[in-house]
């Protein structure tokens, strides 16, 4: 009788950049009965604020518990190996994993800027220095860098981040600034920018890419889940996608979300850029 070699899990990060979905896929995920999912936790300073986070973290983090107060203002202190060490990451039941954004800009003072960029480029280094022989990457993007643009815009205008909440057609408009949307291709933030250094970092390890439009719809992600889940050696279950409460918050045409559209149109038009309009990179 031929021997079934059993399942190694392994570990895996989403490498990301805002509004490509990766809030949906890392709810998609945590429903495998094989895998956890623990959010952004290379910025575990930030993701720790998350209510929902908080029991987690006091259960798995056992460095967390050498201290009494559990803000996040503490959790920087603690070194890499204390936080990481004997926690989830090489655990021996699950497929575990987290998601973390590609860049080092974030929107603080200078000071603020550059010891978050310090706490998550440590907290990365470690975990591809200890767990490399059993990690993965997915690499999550939106080749629509227009309407990553216009929904991350829309989110910071509005201060509305969160996908639980129902669209308002009324605040879903803004204005298209030319200038401002060609900075933002040259961003840090943009699906468009991938850092040489993560490349290097990463280089060698087993690696897949989705884009947005692979999770725009029910019947998609599940394809896409499949597809996963072979990545990550799981059994290929079903995943009621219709089931995660996280929905589309943007589905208007990027024509439909500006306050001047004429604007829009000629800019792309003028700068080869009218595919971003198209049906093939709508989704």
């Amino acid at each position: 009788m031929k021997k079934i070699k059993a399942k190694i899990p392994s570990s895996y990060i989403v490498i990301t950049s805002p509004r490509c979905g990766s809030t949906y896929l890392y709810s998609l995920l945590s429903l495998h009965p094989e895998i956890r999912d623990y959010h952004e936790t290379l910025m575990l300073n930030h993701s720790f604020d998350y209510p929902s986070n908080k029991n987690i973290f006091k259960t798995h983090f056992k460095g967390l518990n050498n201290y009494s107060n559990f803000s996040s203002d503490k959790i920087s202190d603690i070194p890499a190996d204390l936080l990481f060490s004997d926690t989830f990451w090489p655990d021996k039941k699950y497929t575990v994993g987290c998601k973390m954004f590609w860049g080092l800009r974030y929107h603080g003072t200078l000071e603020s800027d550059m010891e978050a960029t310090y706490y998550w480029l440590r907290n990365f280094l470690y975990i591809i220095k200890n767990y490399r022989h059993g990690l993965k990457i997915i690499f999550l993007d939106r080749k629509n860098i227009l309407q990553q643009y216009l929904s991350l815009k829309l989110a910071t205008d509005s201060n509305r981040w969160s996908t639980l909440t129902p669209p308002n057609k009324e605040e879903d408009i803004i204005k298209f600034i030319s200038k401002d949307f060609v900075n933002y291709l040259a961003s840090q933030i943009s699906s468009l920018y991938k850092p040489t250094f993560i490349k290097t970092l990463i280089n060698g390890l087993p690696n897949i890419h989705i884009d947005y439009a692979d999770l725009s719809s029910p019947e998609k992600a599940v394809k896409t889940l499949d597809k996963i889940f072979c990545f990550l050696e799981v059994d290929n279950i079903n995943i009621n996608c219709r089931s995660v409460k996280y929905k589309k918050l943007h589905s208007l045409h990027p024509v439909e979300m500006v306050t001047n559209p004429d604007v829009l149109v000629s800019f792309l038009q003028k700068n080869g850029l009218a595919r971003y309009l198209s049906d093939d990179y709508l989704a």
